[in-house]
């Protein structure tokens, strides 16, 4: 989903899950 994408390009770590944006 995009919520995965949004969360990977924020942290390009190992630290990209499925739970809210943290913006």
């Amino acid at each position: 989903g995009s919520l995965t994408i949004y969360n990977l390009t924020l942290s390009d770590e190992d630290e990209y899950e499925m739970e809210s944006p943290n913006i």
